[in-house]
């Protein structure tokens, strides 16, 4: 859950770069209400808020029946790509 928790949250993280930054995560908490057993899942994440240098992102994840499962909480370090070893 964790491991696609912070793929959904840097999805929509990558979206509000501006050209030559990059991220990495420095805080992933997820918060379960109910088992998730089911083969049906909807995940839905939004940016919260972007600074300069950091980027906090919420996601829902939701059963079928429309009923939270559990609330994800990242926030994102933004750096310069060339920073996090990465080329431009």
């Amino acid at each position: 859950m964790a491991g696609l928790s912070d793929n959904i949250v840097s999805l929509c993280m990558a979206s509000a770069l501006e050209e030559g930054e990059g991220f990495t995560t420095q805080d992933l908490q997820i918060k379960l209400f109910r088992p998730v057993d089911g083969p049906e899942i909807e995940i839905e994440a939004w940016l919260k808020n972007r600074s300069r240098t950091t980027g906090y992102v919420e996601a829902d994840w939701r059963l079928p029946n429309g009923k939270l499962a559990a609330k994800v909480f990242a926030w994102k370090a933004i750096r310069p790509r060339e920073a996090l070893g990465k080329p431009s």
